[in-house]
């Protein structure tokens, strides 16, 4: 029995709302710490504690737009999994970093985990393949919402990976939970991988011509070529600025103030 694209696109949002829990868990259990490891390498007092988070982000951006040529190419799968597993080598990049105290191995190796981000963040555009014109908006919806449970609980996990990579593996106090994020990315390689078949762009049939394409200028201007354009433009700059920077100083500040074991 042949499956209808219906039955496909339920099974593909399964396995990309899997794919997100997993890797937002990723993401949450180890960003969390990493102005922490730059606290320790340059000192409590150092005003660059949000190198950690910018560098992550700048990974993001310059990655994603490599997945998507990948997608472009090779279909969901190949861009998807390229991203967890380059993220997960990420992972491993930093505790080399965290194990030297060397800033430099550290941030490499979050410009690299900056894939995990990227992957998880054009997943969303996955669960619209194959979806209908007017369920797409839902479909990414689905997909959006499955993140929040993965944000929610690997924070819960870097006590528990702590003591793990120190006890079982003898590593740094905070290389643990970059272990764990390396395992949890795998996982969602590994999802990725043989669970998402067929390929929704392939199935889409979806074909990308040369004149279709924008490179970064031209999407810029695009999108700032009328007011409402500039005005959402610039509403994402700002409420994206916001959340990165409280997002960056709160670990920080609990340190400081005593409260930095915060998980059960």
């Amino acid at each position: 029995m042949t499956d209808t694209r219906a039955d496909i696109q339920r099974r593909v949002l399964r396995v990309l709302v899997g794919g997100q829990i997993v890797g937002a868990a990723a993401l949450g259990a180890s960003v969390t710490v990493g102005a922490f490891v730059v606290q320790d390498i340059l000192g409590d007092d150092t005003p660059l504690g949000g190198i950690a988070t910018a560098t992550v982000t700048m990974g993001t951006a310059f990655m994603s737009q490599v997945l998507a040529r990948a997608m472009v190419r090779g279909g969901r799968r190949a861009g998807l999994q390229t991203g967890y597993v380059l993220a997960a080598i990420g992972c491993l990049v930093a505790i080399v970093g965290v194990e030297r105290s060397s800033l430099l191995w550290f941030l490499a190796g979050l410009f690299l985990f900056g894939n995990g981000q990227a992957a998880n963040l054009l997943a969303r555009y996955a669960a619209t393949d194959l979806a209908e014109a007017h369920e797409r908006s839902s479909a990414m919806s689905r997909v959006v919402f499955a993140s929040t449970f993965g944000a929610v609980f690997g924070p819960l996990l870097i006590t528990p990976a702590q003591w793990a990579g120190e006890t079982w593996f003898g590593l740094a106090t905070y290389s643990g939970p970059w272990l764990a994020s390396a395992v949890f990315l795998l996982l969602a390689a590994l999802n990725t991988f043989f669970r998402l078949r067929p390929d929704p762009l392939i199935v889409s049939g979806a074909t990308f011509e040369p004149q279709q394409r924008m490179n970064l200028v031209q999407a810029v201007k695009t999108a700032t070529a009328t007011a409402h354009g500039r005005l959402a433009l610039a509403a994402m700059v700002i409420a994206q600025a916001t959340m990165v920077a409280v997002m960056t100083m709160t670990p920080v500040h609990l340190r400081l103030h005593g409260h930095e074991d915060v998980s059960p």
